[in-house]
């Protein structure tokens, strides 16, 4: 809908809906709609359950969407909204009905706030089409952000195109997405020092299965890698012939570069050839010492590594470019990053960077048309001179593609490795490419300082002389003790050898299951807690395409500043858990644990214990047994009696008390720091876990349906949970219970 005011420009209805404060917004002109929609947000959503830092998204619109809805002559078009996805959170914009080109304003929920758990985790972004009733949404296209390269204390604007997939070979656009961007972090140093550390398995539960296929098309895009399809087939095999085409250029251009002293480093406005003057300086030296031959080795993949970041820091697009080693090493020693102005103008270098495109693929098709111009001579040469005269049998195949998908899993590990070298190659993932280069450098630096030759030539030595004839002894008294000429013998060294082999398998099948059942009371916890449908967030972007801004996008130094509408923000509590359940060791104590669970429960209500005399000991041990602090271990699996005939069982733990901050609106808690701290005990209920017994398995510990009594103690110590949770604090609960 659109109205036409008394000057005569034409004004569009808001959508979704005007801002509550200002009535007048109900209309407004094109211009003044998208001038609103990049002003600052005061509805912030926080999601998301790290602590390293934070990383602050804002939708502001998307351009030249597709269609998905049928009648669009009668003014039915896309319904289109925003899923993002950052770790375990999984969020998404309202609705903007009937738009090819929605506008998303500050007053709408567009803006979110997402905890970093580990720095190299990446943002999904999709478009859908909203459609209402059992039918899932239709995906539009998605991008993926490399959150590596940005610094903090700058805010982007960024704008992105949407593809369906990054895996496939052949994509098409459909339609961009702009987004404003920055990053928080308190302390950087923690921040590149995580990036060292293993990235922790992520999962996202939700509670209905629309909502499953729009976190798997966010995460994944169109194109099921798990599953057969031939498009993926040729994509996979199209990809491997990409990254040889890549290293056969790189390698040869390099060896090129090297040898006629061609210009490899750009000071000023001239390029000098410096890498081959190392490289000439280092032969000289090294040829006369050769047992430096392994630190060179070591100095060498740092070497390549350098040059490779050296080309990505000269490309003409600043959104091609990584992070600076400067900048790396700066945060190392000094705990912060450079501080420069980062200030980056829509268009900047956007001619060179298609330029140095043009040329590449200029050269990539020549090369490709060439090499098909020879095999077609060559294969008419063969038929020319085909030398075979046998019959040749031709029968009907059916379904010829059914054995195609174990070669389709194949050749997808093999790009997936492929993908990792590269992505740490080509500084992608420059945290890793950078601590994979100091690692280079110091192991040079320590070989080039050791006697190296003299560690191989005793190295060497040893394993010579330990191969002498003394052997013979070790395979007489260790290893063929038997004499296998003897039937019996060999039966009986047969059967020994089987049962160690059994034996093995059932301590390995022993942890198996274990494990199987960790992840089995982690599914139904999370699923009970959560919402019963599961997604797997990947641990890196590893992918074939990566998703780079274009060059409208621009970037401007942050000033720090109250963040409008911080204090009335939402909050979307994380899906990370913390903690393993207790397994139950002795189930057939059934009474006895009865019997002590309802004096650990009367012992933690304050109730006074009954004191008997010294010659009452037996008997008080028969009939109410003392309760010790030893006796609150968290191994040990009891049961309570809910009332009777009726036992529960359950499992006793304690933490401690959770003090409660107040930040604005928001509620925090973290532990008491005082010795006398109150510590809270739970009792995990045993029908959460599947398994028990002397399996030992584990699951992890919520608060929901737990019970907890107050009681002062100076241990702090078990189980916490991060993420969403009931509070139950008074003891009636427990009594009730």
């Amino acid at each position: 809908a659109s109205t036409t005011p008394e000057d005569g420009t034409k004004a569009v209805r808001v959508k979704p809906g005007p801002d509550p404060a200002r009535p007048e917004t109900v209309f407004l002109t094109e211009e003044d709609l998208i001038k609103t929609a990049y002003q600052p947000s005061y509805c912030w959503l926080e999601a998301g359950s790290g602590s390293l830092g934070r990383v602050y998204v804002e939708v502001l619109r998307c351009q030249g969407l597709p269609n998905m809805d049928a009648g669009g002559a009668l003014g039915n078009l896309t319904d289109a909204f925003v899923s993002l996805l950052y770790e375990d959170a999984l969020v998404q914009t309202p609705t903007i009905d009937d738009c090819l080109s929605p506008l998303f304003m500050p007053w709408v929920q567009r803006a979110f706030a997402f905890n970093m758990m580990h720095p190299l985790s990446p943002l999904y972004i999709a478009v859908f089409d909203y459609d209402a009733g059992p039918t899932e949404h239709d995906g539009i296209g998605r991008c993926v952000v490399n959150l590596e390269n940005l610094k903090p204390g700058v805010s982007y604007t960024l704008r992105y195109g949407l593809y369906p997939s990054t895996v496939v070979t052949d994509r098409e656009v459909q339609g961009t997405i702009t987004i404003r961007i920055r990053i928080e972090a308190p302390d950087e140093k923690a921040m590149l020092l995580a990036s060292r550390k293993a990235i922790p398995k992520i999962h996202v539960n939700v509670k209905k299965d629309k909502s499953l296929a729009v976190a798997k098309y966010t995460l994944y895009g169109s194109y099921d890698e798990e599953k057969y399809d031939l498009t993926l087939l040729r994509s996979y095999v199209n990809e491997i012939m990409e990254y040889k085409r890549r290293a056969t250029y790189s390698v040869g251009d390099a060896l090129r570069s090297l040898i006629l002293w061609r210009g490899q480093v750009k000071v000023g406005h001239v390029k000098l050839p410096l890498h081959s003057l190392a490289a000439y300086v280092i032969a000289t030296y090294v040829v006369e010492r050769p047992h430096l031959v392994p630190s060179l080795m070591c100095f060498l993949a740092a070497w390549l590594m350098l040059a490779n970041y050296t080309a990505r820091v000269q490309h003409p697009s600043p959104w091609r470019r990584c992070r600076s080693v400067q900048d790396y090493v700066n945060i190392l020693s000094q705990g912060k990053s450079l501080r420069s102005a980062t200030r980056i103008h829509p268009q900047e270098g956007e001619k060179e960077a298609r330029a140095v495109e043009e040329s590449w693929k200029h050269r990539v098709d020549a090369d490709y048309e060439a090499a098909t111009k020879r095999w077609e001579m060559q294969q008419e040469l063969l038929n020319i001179g085909d030398e075979k005269i046998h019959t040749e049998e031709t029968g009907l195949q059916l379904d010829p593609l059914a054995r195609l998908f174990p070669i389709q899993r194949r050749l997808c590990g093999v790009c997936n490795l492929l993908r990792r070298l590269n992505c740490v190659i080509t500084w992608e993932d420059s945290y890793t490419s950078f601590w994979f280069t100091a690692t280079c450098i110091g192991l040079g630096v320590c070989l080039f300082i050791l006697p190296t030759m003299l560690l191989l030539h005793w190295l060497f030595r040893i394993l010579v002389w330990g191969l002498g004839p003394w052997m013979k002894f070790l395979d007489l008294f260790l290893v063929s003790s038997v004499a296998y000429e003897d039937a019996d013998e060999r039966r009986r060294q047969q059967e020994r050898t089987l049962r160690d082999i059994a034996k093995d398998f059932q301590a390995m099948s022993r942890d198996a299951r274990v494990q199987g059942e960790d992840a089995f009371k982690l599914k139904a916890l999370r699923m009970l807690r959560f919402g019963q449908y599961i997604a797997k967030v990947p641990e890196r972007n590893i992918t074939r395409h990566y998703d780079y801004p274009l060059a409208e996008s621009f970037a401007r130094p942050y000033t720090k500043k109250k963040v409008k509408g911080w204090e009335d923000r939402k909050v979307q509590p994380g899906q990370k858990l913390h903690g393993r359940m207790i397994p139950n060791r002795r189930p057939s104590r059934a009474s006895a644990d009865a019997e002590r669970a309802d004096a650990v429960l009367r012992a933690l209500q304050g109730q006074p214990k009954i004191k008997h005399g010294n010659n009452d000991k037996k008997k008080e041990s028969a009939t109410q047994p003392k309760i010790d602090e030893d006796d609150l271990k968290s191994e040990e699996g009891i049961e309570i009696q809910l009332c009777e005939g009726i036992t529960r069982p359950c499992r006793l733990r304690k933490r401690p008390k959770m003090k409660k901050i107040r930040e604005g609106d928001q509620d925090y808690e973290s532990d008491c720091s005082d010795e006398s701290s109150v510590v809270s005990y739970m009792l995990v209920p045993a029908h959460i876990s599947a398994f028990s017994g002397e399996s030992g398995g584990t699951s992890v510990s919520s608060s929901l349906g737990m019970e907890k009594v107050d009681e002062t103690d100076k241990e702090d110590n078990v189980v916490a949970m991060e993420g969403e949770s009931e509070k139950v604090s008074d003891e009636a609960k427990v009594k009730n219970e």
